[in-house]
């Protein structure tokens, strides 16, 4: 089996929809999509990923399904009555009528606090975390990748243990147009990992795609493996810069 997961355009986040960029991202890709044989198409609801897809749908002339739990994985934390993750999230503003912060996505803390709580590295610690017990993200983690592994094993694939059981051998692809936070929660799921180790360390340009095949040394048994994580060749053929639109503007990394 084989899993693509492709990050959409470049965003405009207040509007939830691809700026110009996006858009000229979006299109490349389209004239790259036939190479990768997408197979069964899911997308994400909200407006930036259906925009992305929308390009290579039309392109290949297929239809694609619409999944409500494959939106951003953007759950809130709420750093109010917890003055440490006030200081780890700097970004947080007090409003002057309610006296309280703004909520926070959880990868936005800064890298001394992570360095501090070695818990969020964890597989298991992270959901004890401050940042867990101040938000709603195991909850959500857990329906997402439960949500997930359901889709799996419609396709043959059923989760067992760390790995799976291939009820059903085959060569399928399943393609997901989806985002940056969603992309990475799975990838943590897969790979077995604490989700703040790839939030924290990974980042795919707008319009990249990650690509994982199953692996079946034993049968029966299958584990995915990486092979591409965020390929933009499509990107880069056309000499189309990176977009940053997931880092912050202080890192070395520039458009």
């Amino acid at each position: 089996m084989r899993l693509l997961l492709i990050r959409h355009g470049d965003p405009n986040y207040e509007l939830d929809c691809l700026t110009e960029k996006g858009r000229k991202e979006a299109a490349l890709l389209a004239e790259d999509i036939e190479k990768w044989d997408v197979g069964t198409v899911y997308l994400s609801p909200m407006r930036r990923a259906q925009q992305t897809a929308s390009f290579s749908l039309r392109k290949l002339s297929i239809r694609a399904e619409t999944l409500p739990w494959l939106r951003e994985f953007d759950h809130s934390v709420d750093v109010n009555g917890c003055p440490e993750l006030i200081e780890a999230y700097p970004s947080s503003r007090l409003d002057p009528l309610t006296n309280k912060y703004t909520l926070r996505i959880p990868w936005d803390l800064l890298p001394r606090y992570k360095a501090e709580h070695p818990e969020l590295y964890d597989k298991e610690g992270w959901r004890h975390s401050d940042i867990a017990v101040h938000s709603g993200i195991t909850e959500n983690y857990d329906y997402l990748i439960s949500r997930f592994d359901a889709l799996l094993k419609e396709h043959g694939y059923e989760r067992w243990k760390s790995i799976y059981k291939v009820n059903q051998r085959n060569e399928e692809t399943v393609t997901f147009f989806c985002h940056l936070g969603m992309t990475n929660a799975i990838l943590s799921h897969l790979f077995n990992v604490s989700p703040f180790a790839l939030w924290d360390n990974i980042c795919f340009p707008s319009c990249a795609i990650t690509e994982l095949v199953t692996e079946e040394r034993e049968e029966g048994y299958a584990n995915f493996k990486a092979v591409r994580i965020g390929e933009s060749a499509h990107l880069l053929k056309a000499n189309e810069p990176f977009g940053s639109s997931a880092m912050f503007p202080t890192s070395y990394y520039k458009k």
